[in-house]
């Protein structure tokens, strides 16, 4: 994969941060060793991770394997990786000889990279922030780890469909997929065979695939080819993915899906390139699927469900810029973690433009989305010119749980009611109203309401705190 070289900050103190400037040079991170020292700690990590894996070296006397050309004996190597670096990884690991070894695997199932590990022992660690990644690992390193081998999991088959602007970008991806997780892509690019008749080939892969995927373009939704495919990936009733490329809305008929927008996820991610943004909502499909997949839980019962969103998030990052933006979404998710800590709720996901969350008792997801309407306020009343306008949109059912994500009908309607909401307003569903009746809180009836995707309009209500005597 072609990377933009660019790696995370460990230490918080870049001017560039979540990127690193090389300001931790003066933290004096040495990792230096005698040749043919057997040292207690081998870290080795994929280009954007080179820093923790420095620091980690340094903290437990050991060596990161970027730093030092020969071979290395350890006693325990540690390979940390998002599954989307491995072909940097693979030279490191083969210059290094241990006694125990463990992969940390970074935001994606240890049962995915089964497939690249086959044995190996895999501890699973999720989160953004690089330094809380650091500190969850060498948290797992002062344990000596705990972490046995992963059973790997079917990979979905998929029918990528695109525009021919987009190979550049795609082609790529999917080879890595195909070579290092023996994924089943079809890819009209380089699958049909020359003289075929595509129409007939295209009809056959797509009733074979287990799922579609969409690449979605200007060039796309301009493409004849696409939309045919499309089409005729619905009347088979695959599921689809939606990938955005360039911040392009779905097509009309797919409106009512959930989509992946990589330049959302890069503002998140400014680390990664384009191609290795597409890769990581690539290995996100593939691993995703309810018919192969095996579920790490199974519906947990009801679930109130909250979902935040910064009002405009578009418009100001061409506003304020990249950087000034990234510091605003810094200080949602600031807000809204504290939030949920202090009243029990759960992060799911980030959304790239908000939280997703789900919460136990409708009563503590009413008395967070309270609380962080109030840290909004006070943050706004300190500094108006940096004011951070949210809406939070809330509901409950029994959404099926499965790889720390949840899905179904209640989610979706959520993320409607959020939609639905005005910056600054907290807009709840009919049942979380009734779940909550006898607590503290009162709602004020908003009128009924067409949510996209859902055919009866239905009455949301607003959340205003009861005035206590």
């Amino acid at each position: 994969m072609n990377t933009l070289d660019e790696k995370r900050c460990i230490c918080g103190n870049s001017s560039t941060f979540p990127v690193c400037d090389g300001s931790h040079q003066s933290k004096n991170w040495n990792c230096a060793r005698q040749p043919g020292q057997v040292v207690p700690w081998c870290f080795v990590a994929g280009p954007h991770n080179e820093n923790l894996a420095a620091k980690l070296g340094a903290e437990f006397r050991g060596v990161s394997a970027q730093e030092v050309s020969e071979e290395i004996h350890t006693d325990h190597l540690v390979v940390i990786t998002e599954g989307s670096d491995l072909e940097s990884i693979r030279p490191q690991i083969a210059r290094v000889s241990a006694a125990a070894k463990t992969i940390v695997a970074v935001n994606i199932d240890e049962q995915m990279l089964a497939h690249a590990f086959p044995g190996w022992p895999i501890q699973a660690i999720q989160g953004e922030n690089s330094i809380e990644l650091w500190r969850q690992i060498h948290a797992l390193c002062k344990e000596r780890f705990d972490a046995s081998p992963a059973q790997p999991i079917e990979l979905q088959s998929a029918f990528v469909s695109h525009a021919v602007a987009d190979e550049p970008l795609m082609l790529e991806p999917v080879e890595y997929l195909r070579n290092f997780y023996n994924a089943d892509i079809f890819v009209c690019a380089d699958s049909i065979t020359t003289g075929s008749a595509w129409h007939d080939q295209v009809l056959s892969q797509l009733a074979e695939r287990d799922l579609f995927v969409l690449l979605v373009s200007r060039s796309s939704l301009e493409s004849t080819f696409c939309a045919f495919e499309a089409g005729n990936a619905m009347a088979l009733r695959k599921p689809i993915l939606l990938v955005s490329l360039d911040g392009s809305p779905p097509p009309l008929f797919a409106q009512h899906l959930q989509m992946i927008d990589l330049e959302r996820t890069s503002r998140l991610k400014p680390w990664l390139s384009r191609e290795e943004l597409l890769l990581e909502a690539l290995l996100q499909a593939l691993a995703g699927g309810e018919r192969k997949r095996p579920r790490t839980q199974a519906a947990q019962g009801l679930l109130t469900i909250l979902f935040t969103d910064i009002e405009g998030s578009t418009a100001l990052t061409q506003r304020v810029g990249d950087s000034e933006a990234q510091e605003i979404l810094r200080v949602h998710d600031r807000v809204v973690r504290e939030a949920l800590r202090d009243n029990q709720g759960s992060e799911v996901k980030h959304t790239g433009d908000g939280i997703m969350a789900s919460f136990s008792s409708a009563s503590s997801a009413l008395a967070c989305a309270l609380a962080i309407q109030q840290a909004f306020c006070d943050h706004n009343a300190e500094d108006p010119s940096e004011a951070i306008k949210v809406r939070i949109g809330i509901n409950a059912g029994e959404p099926v749980v499965e790889n720390q994500d949840i899905f179904g009908t209640s989610v979706q309607l959520a993320r409607r009611i959020c939609d639905q909401a005005a910056p600054g307003q907290i807009l709840a569903s009919d049942l979380v109203r009734g779940l909550a009746a006898g607590k503290a809180f009162s709602f004020l009836a908003q009128g009924e309401m067409a949510l996209k995707g859902f055919e009866e309009s239905m009455t949301l209500y607003r959340l205003v705190q009861e005035q206590q005597d």
